[in-house]
């Protein structure tokens, strides 16, 4: 009942508590989620992308010690988040994701590197059935928090 519409704010990325061995793979990572907020999303999906990625690499380090392509890394914490913000392919979801992958040069899916994250911050990636809940509001903008205060609000109507 608590749950705003307010827009995420801008927050800088985190880097309390990320291990300082994995810092200068993650400064690529974070840099092109940066870039790729600024230049097709927004200040909220960077917000949100910044705090997932940086819980996710203080919960588990390793992502970021094992070999791996920044730009996909980039993708799948940028999927993630575009798939939590849109409620379905089938409003015009489908083709940003498709443009989110192309403008990281990223080929096939994402999906099987965006367990790793989901698995870090204790999200089951083999039980969303479809949906992206990443089990906090605090990765969702604002528009999607509306969606849901919505949905909530004519169920209670009932």
């Amino acid at each position: 009942m608590a749950l705003t519409d307010d827009p995420l704010p801008d927050e800088p990325f985190d880097w309390s508590g990320v291990a300082e061995d994995v810092q200068g793979r993650l400064r690529e990572v974070v840099d092109l989620v940066d870039e790729c907020c600024a230049e097709i999303l927004d200040v909220e999906h960077r917000t949100a992308a910044r705090r997932l990625l940086a819980r996710a690499v203080v919960a588990d380090p390793k992502i970021f010690r094992r070999r791996g392509a920044p730009e996909r890394a980039a993708a799948a914490i940028c999927w993630v988040i575009c798939r939590a913000t849109t409620p379905s392919p089938l409003t015009g979801g489908l083709s940003r994701l498709k443009e989110l992958l192309a403008w990281f040069g990223v080929r096939g899916s994402v999906s099987q590197h965006a367990h790793v994250f989901l698995a870090a911050i204790g999200v089951d990636p083999h039980r969303r059935y479809g949906a992206m809940d990443l089990g906090s509001v605090d990765y969702l903008v604002g528009e999607r928090r509306r969606d849901l205060i919505a949905i909530r609000d004519r169920w209670l109507a009932h």
